[in-house]
């Protein structure tokens, strides 16, 4: 076997080699997709749950504020959840 054969032999087991590391990776990606998916999606869905709710706390107390304050000035106030005093029959 001179020099030449070698080299293609060698370039032969790098290329098998490299098909090899290509379906390894491949199986690696899948494995972490299918590890790591859920636990991002149940982390994303925590940390969007707690920001809705912090949003609607602060939506919903913005609006009480805005209803004392145009109770303070007698302005009559509409209806937010359901009956007011000043529109009863609404």
């Amino acid at each position: 076997m001179d020099n030449t054969d070698r080299i293609r032999e060698l370039l032969r087991e790098i290329l098998a080699a490299q098909e090899t590391l290509a379906g390894l990776r491949a199986k690696l990606r899948m494995l972490v997709a299918a590890i790591a998916a859920p636990l991002l999606g149940g982390l994303a869905y925590l940390l969007f749950g707690f920001a809705q709710e912090a949003t609607m706390d602060h939506l919903i107390h913005h609006r009480a504020q805005l209803t004392v304050y145009l109770r303070m000035l007698d302005v009559p106030v509409q209806q937010t959840y359901g009956p007011t005093a000043d529109f009863p029959d609404m």
